[in-house]
């Protein structure tokens, strides 16, 4: 089925953006499709349509989603280009679970790591410590995770009202498919959420969770909560400080991944696939921003809190306002290319 043609269908499976796109589309005119490969516009988390026009999904999202993949592409993108390493990727280690005894050297006992599954979701398998015996005590507890990022910890990160905090952007890929090869957009979301730590900040009690982790749920929008409490301590707005950075962290992690990604609906003339992703990124006290991690399968954007999802006892999440405008805007540009509030990088 070819643009333009009114007959347009869709297939939705996305239960934190269902309404939403169904609102969406009903204002198009669109009729929902009863099955993935009878739309014209498939959106699901976890599967994509080989024959669509439009699809959401990635044939192997592993070169960005995959933590430490992310990070091995960054260090091999930078020396082909430039000298040293990039400024926004912490010291870093990929190992398998049999191999944290090669680690044993970067345990001085002094520097704290943070350890991670490469495939890990919702903060499961997190570990800080910087004494080496409690890190394979981690691992040998966490025998179903097969790889891990091992990164340096951020001891002096930047706080929001005393509590430790990250950001969390989003960006969306879309690629287009032509006879000469796959033409990619990129683009960065200038508003997003800032993810605050239960407790006050405190550099010591690594095993205190609500002090260290920060995807409990206790959400601030940026811009506006951000210029609220940090230009008024003459720190800068965010779009002086942060967003240049964010930026160019989203850019150089898509630089680093060219030619490793591509679309399920590749055959398709004229189709694309795209996909939203969620960066997570820390600033320390001098206001420079760390990767942390990229997110792109499920990216969930609760309005109400799920059971389980929140540590928080007074959860304040996305609001449906944000979530309205974040996905109109994609459709805008997956379906139209209409000019939106994102911020077009390729």
């Amino acid at each position: 089925m070819q643009k333009g043609d009114r007959r347009e269908t869709y297939y939705l499976s996305d239960g934190y953006f269902h309404q939403i796109l169904t609102d969406y589309f009903e204002k198009l005119g669109w009729h929902r499709a009863d099955h993935p490969q009878k739309a014209t516009l498939h959106h699901a988390n976890f599967s994509n349509c080989s024959t669509c026009l439009f699809t959401n999904g990635l044939s192997d999202p592993d070169p960005i989603n995959d933590k430490v993949r992310i990070h091995e592409n960054l260090r091999a993108y930078w020396k082909r280009k430039r000298v040293g390493a990039p400024p926004f990727v912490l010291p870093f280690y990929g190992i398998n679970q049999n191999e944290g005894w090669k680690l044993e050297g970067a345990f001085d006992g002094k520097t704290h790591w943070i350890i991670k599954p490469s495939d890990g979701l919702r903060q499961k398998g997190i570990k800080i410590t910087k004494d080496f015996r409690e890190f394979i005590v981690h691992l040998s507890h966490h025998i179903d995770y097969p790889n891990w990022l091992v990164q340096r910890y951020v001891t002096e990160p930047l706080l929001y009202k005393g509590r430790k905090f990250h950001f969390r952007c989003y960006a969306l890929i879309k690629i287009r498919n032509h006879p000469t090869g796959p033409q990619l957009q990129l683009y960065v979301y200038p508003k997003g959420y800032m993810y605050v730590a239960d407790k006050p900040y405190r550099g010591d009690r690594f095993e205190d969770e609500g002090i260290h982790i920060t995807t409990s749920c206790n959400n601030q929008e940026f811009p506006g909560k951000y210029d609220e409490y940090f230009s008024r301590r003459g720190s800068g707005t965010f779009d002086q400080v942060m967003f240049p950075q964010i930026k160019d962290i989203v850019y150089h992690t898509i630089k680093a991944c060219d030619g490793k990604l591509s679309c399920p609906n590749d055959r398709v003339v004229d189709g694309c696939c795209y996909k939203m992703l969620g960066y997570d990124l820390m600033a320390d006290v001098s206001n420079r921003l760390y990767l942390l991690e990229v997110n792109c399968k499920t990216i969930g954007m609760a309005s109400h809190d799920l059971d389980g999802n929140c540590k928080s006892k007074n959860p304040s999440l996305q609001t449906p306002e944000f979530k309205e405008q974040l996905m109109s805007d994609i459709m805008n540009i997956v379906i139209f290319d209409r000019p939106t509030h994102f911020v077009r990088l390729i």
